[in-house]
Formats: structure tokens, sequence, C-alpha cells
């Protein structure tokens, strides 16, 4: 069953209430959008209801009504759709008017139909006004299709008359004539419809293509293809572009990747260049510690144990013993002076910091005595007039004003009558 041409489609329309109710369901952006649409209908609204002069003219200009032939006419076009869609039709021709948009010239179509077969199809189509269904009696030869109203005008025009040159009238036009009523012409009419006619003017004459309903409509399909084609291209024109724009978006993308990779490339092999001059460093730091090692005369080292602060009794035999040692070495038996605890150092460890001897001078030092008893305490002991505390192993330290040992002196060699102030201080345990 063949799609009727004549179709009815009825749009719902919604209240005021229905779509303020349909306004909590939207979005916000689809609430802008209808706002932004409802401000234009506004405006065109707006500029309806307030005209301007001229449109003042216009609308207060009374209508010119419609000539008593053209009432006719417009009653006997009516009269040939319904004769013609009960007892058929033969072929005729339309003619009409179209503008090429590509040229912009005009073109007069001709356009050839065909005359009219018994609906045997059980053809239907629905009636645009009333909404029926309605199954006509005759259809088109080549397009099995039913008869419409811009066709019936231009059926009705051949058969008003029965010659071409439109001097005696139809059977067919007699018959409506006789049923149809003409209405009473009023004098303003028929002014306005002489005014009309005289002041018509023959158009300028344009090109004409003339043609049958089947390559019409040959030609509205190759038309609809057009459009259908023309959508397509710019459909994969868009297609194209969106993946042009994805594509340089990824190779944007690689390129900033390749280029953090080779910034971490960079750094690391930066860092590994730092590395190795700083092992180089250190290698050749070790070098000039082992050749300066080598030049330099061996260190003296000497192992330092100081024994904890002991008792009065102890103290006084040490006292004892110390005097009666340095009776014995000494001239005058003068006493020896009580030793000093120390509080104040803690104890040497086992590895004490190596001392590096003074070159020999040419002339052999003179051997001195150095009475310091070996108890572990350090004791007074004067050198080139000053006061110092010192040990039996040598180690020398400034006396504080509590008469314990204060800060590191050096070390005294008694075979060479020299105090080596540039020996480190031993570590203490």
């Amino acid at each position: 069953m063949d799609v009727p041409e004549q179709e009815v489609q009825e749009d719902q329309e919604l209240s005021l209430e229905e779509i303020i109710k349909h306004l909590s369901d939207m979005d916000a952006t689809e609430i802008m959008e209808m706002i932004d649409k409802a401000n234009g209908v506004l405006k065109k609204k707006w500029k309806q209801i307030q005209p301007t002069e001229s449109k003042l003219k216009k609308l207060n200009k009374p209508k010119k009504p419609a000539s008593k032939a053209l009432k006719r006419n417009q009653a006997w076009i009516p009269f040939v759709l319904k004769h013609a869609t009960d007892n058929g039709w033969e072929s005729f021709t339309i003619q009409q008017t179209t503008k090429d948009k590509t040229t912009g010239q005009t073109v007069n179509e001709i356009v050839d139909r065909s005359g009219s077969i018994p609906n045997t199809i059980n053809y239907t189509y629905k009636d645009a006004k009333t909404g029926q269904i309605v199954t006509p009696a005759f259809i088109f030869e080549d397009t099995q299709k039913h008869l419409i109203y811009k066709d019936a005008m231009s059926l009705s025009a051949k058969l008003r008359y029965t010659d071409d040159e439109k001097t005696v009238t139809s059977d067919l036009f007699n018959q409506f004539l006789a049923e149809y009523e003409e209405p009473e012409e009023d004098e303003s009419e028929s002014s306005s419809s002489s005014s009309s006619s005289s002041s018509t003017t023959s158009p300028s004459s344009p090109a004409v293509v003339r043609m049958t309903a089947a390559e019409k409509e040959l030609e509205k399909q190759r038309k609809q293809k057009e459009k259908e084609d023309e959508k397509e291209q710019k459909r994969l024109e868009k297609e194209q572009e969106k993946e042009r724009k994805r594509k340089e978006k990824e190779d944007e993308k690689e390129q900033k990747r390749l280029e953090k990779e080779k910034e971490k490339e960079q750094e690391k092999e930066r860092k590994q260049k730092e590395k190795e001059a700083e092992e180089e460093r250190k290698r050749k730091e070790k070098e000039e510690k082992e050749q300066s090692k080598k030049a330099s005369p061996p260190a003296v080292t000497k192992k330092v144990i100081l024994a904890k602060k002991s008792t009065a009794s102890s103290s006084s035999s040490s006292s004892s013993s110390s005097s009666s040692s340095s009776t014995a070495s000494e001239p005058a038996p003068t006493p020896a002076p009580a030793p000093v605890p120390v509080a104040a150092k803690p104890a040497v460890s086992a590895k004490a910091t190596k001392a590096v001897k003074t070159a020999p001078k040419n002339i052999p030092p003179k051997p001195v005595e150095f009475n310091i008893p070996n108890d572990g305490f350090a004791h007074k002991w004067e050198f080139e007039g000053k006061l110092y505390m010192a040990n039996s192993d040598g180690y020398v330290w400034t006396r504080g004003s509590s008469g314990d040992p204060d800060e590191w002196v050096g070390i005294y060699y008694p075979a060479e009558n020299r105090l080596d102030t540039s020996a480190p201080e031993p570590e203490y345990e």
C-alpha cells in the first residue's frame, strides 16, 4: 500500500501549566536555552503588537473582495477534483515556474501527467481536512496515486473549454454553471476587478522545460539524492576534521612524553657524571694522603689509660712512692707534689691518635729526666717556666684554676726535651 500524499500531522499542544511543570525536570543549560529562544520569540511578538506607521496603514487598508470570476473559478476547481476522482480523467500537463538556485534563472516546467486507471490495488489516503481515510475510484496510471488539488487546477483549465481558442465551454463546465449560484457583486468589487485587470503586465518569458510525471519524480529523487549526498559529504568532512584533531592531540601528547623521557635521561646522565667526578675527586684525595704519609716520618702512638679517681689512701700511697722515687733521683729531699685526680677528661681509647715526630736537629738533644709517676693520674709539671698537668706517657694539659687538667697542649718527649704541640689529643673511652 502506497503512502498517502496528503496526511495530517497532529502536534500535541502543551498548556502553560504543563510547560511550567516540565521546567523542574529540565537541566540548567536546557532552561537557559529555552529562555534564549523565548526572548527571541518575545521580540518578534513585540514587534508584531507594536507595528510601525507603514504597517498600520497596511492593516487599516480595507481588503479587496474577490471578484465574481475568481469566486467562480475557486468553486470550479473542487468540482473538477470530485468529478475526476469519481469518473476518471485523461492525460494533461502541469505548468509551474521555478527558480534555479545555482544559476538564479527562472525555469518554466511543463510536466506531462498520465491519465487515470481504476483503483484495483485498493489504494487509500488520509484527507488533510477531515482526517478520514479515502479510497478513490481512479488513480494515476504512472504513479498509482490519487489526484490532488494542484493537479485539479491544471486539469480544470483543460476541461473548461472544448477548443484551443477557449471560445466554447465544455458540457462539464456548463453543468457546473447550472449548479453554481453566483454571489451578488458590489460596486467596489467591480471597480477593483477592473483596476486590477488594467494593471496586469506581461512578465518576461522564462525558459521552458517539458517533462513527464515520471521524469518529474526522477528529478525529485535526483535532487533528494544530491541533498543526501551533500549531507553525507558534510558529515564525512566533520568526521575527518574530528579525526585530524584527535590525531594532533595524540601526537602532541606523544611529543610531550618523549621530551619528558629525554629530560629524565639527561638528568640521569648528569647525576652519573657528577657521581663519577665525586668518586674521582675522592680517589685523588686518597692518593694524595697516601703520598703525604709516605713522605712524612712515622708517627708515634702511645696507649694511655687514665684511671678513675681513687680513694684518699691510694692517693697518699702514690704520693709517698712518688716522693721516694724523687728523693732517690734528686740531691735534695724535696717532697713530691700531691697527685691531682683527672675528673674533667675521660679515659683514652685503646686506639690513640697518631702523633707525628718532628725532624731531629743537627745538635743531639740533651736527655732530661721526666719524673711523673706511672699511676694513671696527671700531676703538676713545670716546663720552661710554665705549670702544666702531665702523666707518665708525656701527655700534657694546661692546669686549671681548680688544679685539674683543662685544655690539651701536646706530647712531651724527654729524650728530645721537646713539647710537640702539633700532636693531636688522644681519644678517650
